[in-house]
């Protein structure tokens, strides 16, 4: 009896953790949206929050959307394949947005050349600190 109360406060304690964070990060983005804009070929773009992107869900972000095109790709099919099936599945704009938590940091995905050149050579933006370039 002690054991099972025990592993359900365990439980319930994680849960609560889980929730804490999840309000944390959805707060955090909402304040994202109100301060950061993205200007690509000279073009301020709309805020963080109204940027384009696969329809998201409240508590889950994009990660129904990731679901589904995993669902509708073939089976051995590579993982980095699945922001581009995203992208023709809802007939997004080449720059798009991913919130991928509590799995991964939002993404920001670009399928245009152009776009990707000014990301990695013109102006290189900044990366997040689990991206590293071994010289």
């Amino acid at each position: 009896h002690t054991l099972a109360l025990t592993i359900l406060a365990v439980v319930l304690s994680a849960l609560g953790r889980f929730l804490y964070k999840a309000y944390l990060w959805r707060r955090h983005a909402a304040t994202l949206a109100s301060q950061h804009k993205l200007s690509i070929t000279g073009r301020i773009l709309l805020t963080f929050a109204q940027q384009p992107g696969p329809p998201h869900h409240p508590i889950f972000g994009h990660l129904m959307a990731m679901a589904e095109a995993s669902r509708a790709s073939p089976r051995a099919c590579a993982g980095q394949s699945l922001p581009m099936m995203v992208k023709n599945k809802y007939n997004l704009p080449d720059l798009f947005y991913l919130d991928l938590w509590p799995l991964s940091v939002p993404l920001c995905v670009t399928t245009h050349p152009s776009y990707s050149s000014q990301f990695l050579s013109q102006k290189s933006m900044p990366k997040h600190p689990s991206i590293s370039f071994h010289r």
